[in-house]
């Protein structure tokens, strides 16, 4: 369930993990630099017709916690 890469330096890279929290990695052996692109996320691993739209991240916990609309103080 890693949502997030921060590269830290050119060879250092923290990932936020909802499971884990932080990883630091090391990375080695890239060279030159590749295009940003946008990794489309598929309908298949929400569900047949699924919709989060009726969802809001916690004020506590953010988009790691989601919450029902109308819930929020809740959460």
């Amino acid at each position: 369930m890693t949502w997030g890469a921060y590269w830290v330096t050119d060879d250092i890279v923290y990932t936020a993990d909802a499971a884990r929290g932080v990883d630091v990695l090391k990375v080695s052996g890239v060279s030159g630099s590749a295009p940003a692109v946008v990794a489309p996320i598929r309908a298949s691993w929400l569900g047949a017709g699924a919709k989060l739209s009726f969802l809001s991240p916690s004020k506590v916990w953010g988009y790691a916690c989601l919450v029902p609309k109308g819930r929020e103080a809740a959460a």
